[in-house]
């Protein structure tokens, strides 16, 4: 998820759909098995989520959240 999303901000075009599926995903990971943290998902795994919150923008509450729970 999150290399689709760097490419995309590397092209300067910007996905809409790509972010809110990105998004959707994140959420669904975080309601099944809770925030990844990097003991369990690695360093990576939990970059990856923070910059998919990042530009998760039209869902301000849910980057509130993830901000949260850092």
């Amino acid at each position: 998820m999150s290399q689709k999303d760097q490419r995309m901000i590397n092209s300067k075009k910007w996905s809409s759909a790509i972010i809110k599926r990105n998004t959707a995903h994140l959420k669904d990971i975080i309601k099944k098995y809770g925030r990844p943290s990097s003991k369990f998902v690695g360093l990576a795994g939990e970059s990856a989520a923070w910059l998919i919150a990042q530009h998760s923008d039209y869902d301000v509450k849910f980057q509130e959240r993830c901000l949260k729970s850092l």
